[in-house]
C-alpha cells in the first residue's frame, strides 16, 4: 500500500491535540484591560451630502438615471 501522505493518522491526532490544548491554556485578556486602554479616536468622520461630487462615470449615469425615474413618480 503507498501511502499519499507522509503524516500517520497518530501524529495528526498528536498535533491536533496541542493545538487544542494551546488555545485553553493561552492567557486570557480581562475586561480590566479594556478599561484601562486609552479611548481611540475613529479615523473616519461623517460629511454632508454637498461634500460629495460625483464626477463622469457609471455612478453619475446611475444618479440621473434614479432622479429621473423618482421625480416622474405622482
Amino acid at each position: 500500500m503507498t501511502r499519499v501522505n507522509s503524516q500517520s493518522r497518530r501524529t495528526f491526532l498528536k498535533a491536533g491535540a496541542t493545538v487544542a490544548g494551546a488555545a485553553v491554556v493561552r492567557p486570557r485578556i480581562s475586561f480590566s484591560a479594556f478599561e484601562k486602554a486609552p479611548a481611540v479616536i475613529a479615523p473616519l468622520s461623517q460629511f454632508a451630502y454637498e461634500d460629495v461630487e460625483l464626477l463622469d462615470g457609471p455612478l453619475r449615469q446611475q444618479f440621473h438615471t434614479n432622479h429621473v425615474f423618482y421625480r416622474g413618480l405622482k
